[in-house]
């Protein structure tokens, strides 16, 4: 059961990021900016919020770490180009102002040993390699390389080399950064909120309803990810009708339906699920499954 103040909070949240133009100056310290910004991060779009509410000291904060993560997108982007690796970035680029955690890759299966390669010469080391996945870490930067967009680095909700059919390039730093397209950008968010996290933010919410068009309608199909829309429609419309509060974490039998439907249409899903079986076994693996079942967001 949501509470009123919770509610209120919201709707104001929802009201804010609507609006183009930014209010007067507020004070950090008051209790309700506070309220609002923890709101706000949760739903992924604290830099927007911070920004728009006038909180400069936040807002300062935010936009030097964004700056940091693009000028690491950056480096990143020369580096692979350099060595001719087929990639782009997802996950990035949202229609609102936010600060991703960490840099996604998809990269083609025949030029991941070279990416790696690559990454390492920028200062990077291998700390988790996985069936799908390679996590590279320098410093506080953390780079997860991608075949397909995955589960546990071994059972695959999408296909990463026909999502690598749908790239355009984007000005950043002077160079042309690959990134997936805003309308494949909208499923993959989607499928990564409903298939891996089980959780929709407001940021997922707004990305799905500015960047899903007809293009994406027929991509989805291709992906055999229907469902995962379908629902996330559902969402939108309770969201619209002042009916639901984000962050939502999809009740386990929601998830448990969605991963059944995909992996009986998917013969990828269906295939690299064998993958994640001996994983079973793993008490880490089931101490993780607890807290992703009962956390507020990703």
């Amino acid at each position: 059961m949501v509470d009123e103040h919770r509610i209120k909070l919201f709707r104001l949240l929802l009201d804010l990021i609507s609006k183009r133009n930014e209010v007067n100056t507020l004070s950090s310290c008051s209790s309700f900016v506070q309220d609002l910004l923890h709101l706000a991060r949760l739903n992924k779009v604290e830099l927007e919020v911070a920004i728009r509410l006038g909180v400069r000291d936040e807002a300062s904060r935010l936009l030097d770490k964004y700056v940091r993560v693009v000028r690491l997108a950056c480096a990143v982007s020369r580096v692979l180009g350099r060595y001719g690796v087929k990639f782009a970035f997802f996950k990035f680029l949202r229609p609102v102002r936010y600060v991703p955690s960490d840099v996604d890759l998809l990269i083609h299966v025949d030029h991941v040993k070279t990416a790696v390669k690559a990454l390492c010469m920028l200062g990077f080391r291998v700390e988790v390699v996985e069936p799908f996945t390679v996590t590279l870490r320098c410093g506080e930067y953390v780079v997860d390389v991608y075949v397909h967009p995955c589960v546990a680095g071994s059972v695959c909700y999408l296909n990463g080399e026909v999502l690598l059919e749908h790239v355009y390039h984007v000005d950043m730093c002077d160079i042309n950064v690959p990134c997936l397209r805003p309308y494949a950008e909208a499923i993959v968010v989607t499928a990564h909120a409903l298939y891996k996290e089980h959780i929709v933010t407001l940021n997922d919410y707004l990305t799905f309803k500015k960047w899903f068009d007809d293009r994406a309608e027929k991509l989805s199909r291709e992906l055999k990810c229907e469902a995962a829309i379908k629902y996330m429609r559902s969402l939108v419309d309770l969201v619209e009708k002042g009916c639901l509060v984000l962050p939502y974490r999809l009740p386990l039998a929601h998830a448990v339906q969605l991963a059944i439907d995909k992996v009986c249409k998917d013969s990828l899903t269906r295939s690299t699920l064998l993958l994640s079986v001996s994983k079973l076994r793993d008490r880490r693996l089931l101490n993780q499954v607890v807290v992703h079942l009962t956390r507020e967001t990703y």
